[in-house]
């Protein structure tokens, strides 16, 4: 957001010369607006994601917002002092998991408004504006001269107009309107929202309709959950093991940490795999009924003997595979975490970062014994 306010000059009704400006402020430096209740209007609200950090920009995997405020400063000739009103406002957007698309809605409130703002009528509308890739609609306008009243908008749905992989960064711009005041320029606008960042994909083997994600930041980065005491009590151990015990400095995958996994290229994935589970080692797993698991996973670009800090313990067979169905289908897929490019001839791109995290385990677990003692 800019930190200058935009001013515009022009003249009432009665002719006296008038100043208008837009300024963004912290929320910490504004007076409070009156508290919203939601029941009192049938129009959607803010989420809470929204206040988790006040002017700036909260988001996950699928969801942004930002909520802050305007100082609306209007000086006329011959006042003392120039008459000041706030805009407390919000905008959230959600990413469509099922195709090329994000909605952003916009809350906004005029609050401690004097009677001759009231009386020039303000108007504001709203605007979604785009770096790239993005087909826009066409602006809302709403009258916004009711004190402390609720006024929701709702038509800015945008589509990625890009083909495989895109890079969109939207955000609100307002335009404020006084119809009882002539103004030079006629409308004072406002950039509302930072920029949020998003990557739109038709990559067919991360379903074929498309989707898009929010790709930039610690918060983007998506959750991969293994049940302790679930159905693959085997690989969440021995992923607990791996990202604890047996790498005590990267802890690669921990949240705790700062250190996420990346997906491989899937052309990859076999040579990190046969590398720590090399023939001799799945022969006598195999003897003994069971499977050999890695960890870091040999799907992500941490795994494989590269990295001299691993965990390989014998495992139920069934487990091993369900669980790397269950990787592929209930969390690659739905969170859109592309792989690495690492062919010959074309460009590094690192894959997405995502991070693992073992729920219901003990305080204190136990070591997991490594193939290498078998």
């Amino acid at each position: 957001m800019p930190n200058a306010p935009n001013c515009s000059t022009g003249r009432d009704k009665d002719g006296v010369a008038v100043q208008l400006c837009l300024e963004p402020v912290n929320p910490a430096d504004a007076p409070a607006p009156p508290p919203l209740d939601p029941e009192a209007t049938a129009d959607p609200v803010p989420p809470p994601i929204c206040y988790t950090k006040p002017g700036e920009v909260n988001y996950d995997r699928f969801h942004a917002c930002q909520q802050s405020t305007i100082r609306v400063k209007l000086t006329k000739q011959g006042l003392p002092a120039p008459i000041i009103s706030w805009i407390w406002w919000a905008t959230w957007e959600t990413l469509n998991r099922g195709n090329r698309s994000w909605k952003m809605q916009v809350g906004l409130r005029p609050y401690d408004m004097p009677g001759d703002l009231v009386r020039a009528k303000p108007e504001i509308a709203l605007r979604a504006l785009c770096t790239q890739h993005c087909d826009l609609p066409d602006a809302e306008e709403k009258s916004v001269s009711t004190n402390n009243k609720y006024v929701y908008f709702d038509g800015q749905d945008i589509l990625s107009s890009g083909n495989r992989i895109s890079y969109s960064s939207p955000w609100i711009r307002i335009v404020y309107t006084l119809h009882d005041v002539t103004m030079n320029p006629p409308k004072q606008t406002l950039d509302l929202s930072t920029p949020f960042n998003i990557r739109c994909d038709s990559e067919a083997y991360i379903g074929s309709r498309g989707g898009c994600v929010h790709y930039m930041g610690h918060d983007a980065i998506p959750i991969y959950y293994l049940d302790y005491q679930g159905r693959y009590p085997d690989i969440a151990k021995n992923a607990l093991y791996g990202m604890t015990d047996g790498d005590p400095v990267k802890h690669y995958g921990n949240i705790q940490y700062g250190n996420p996994l990346t997906r491989e290229d899937p052309h990859l994935i076999d040579t990190h795999r046969n590398s720590i589970c090399t023939s001799r080692i799945r022969a006598k797993a195999s003897a003994l009924g069971l499977s050999c698991d890695e960890y870091p996973y040999a799907a992500s670009e941490q795994g494989g003997s590269g990295n001299e800090r691993f965990s390989c313990a014998f495992a139920d067979e069934d487990q091993n595979e369900g669980q790397g169905r269950d990787m592929d289908g209930r969390f690659f897929v739905p969170n859109r975490v592309l792989p690495a490019r690492n062919e010959v001839g074309t460009p590094y791109i690192p894959g997405d970062a995502f991070w693992v995290w073992v729920t219901n385990a003990p305080d204190d677990p136990p070591a997991v014994k490594q193939c290498s003692t078998y």
